[in-house]
């Protein structure tokens, strides 16, 4: 399972953060394979959904980064419902499928207009 998540300069585990509504999604999640997992995302699809407080599936895109260690994923915000949801990552390979850890956004209206 996919459990430490690369942000910018912080790694955490995967569990819960917040974010702003409207503000861009942009991650970069660095890859560490554990036992029976592929070791680098050649040949790996990667999808993602998340799940908004109203229960509306949301579209996130990801893309492999150059390396095969490393993804992007980024999303549009400004739609989804105040409130925690959840998104997880799936990995697709040879017939094989794995998940991430489910993560809950706290998804928070932002103060300054």
């Amino acid at each position: 399972m996919l459990t430490s998540f690369h942000l910018a300069a912080q790694s955490f585990k995967m569990t819960s953060l917040t974010h702003k509504q409207g503000q861009s999604l942009g991650w970069t999640a660095l890859y560490t394979p554990e036992t029976g997992w592929p070791a680098n995302l050649s040949g790996v699809t990667i999808t993602s959904t998340f799940i908004d407080s109203q229960g509306v599936l949301r579209s996130i895109t990801v893309v492999k980064n150059v390396n095969n260690l490393e993804f992007t994923a980024t999303a549009n915000t400004s739609a989804w419902s105040i409130g925690v949801g959840n998104i997880d990552f799936k990995l697709t390979s040879g017939g094989s499928t794995w998940y991430t850890e489910t993560i809950a956004i706290n998804v928070v209206k932002h103060i300054t207009a």
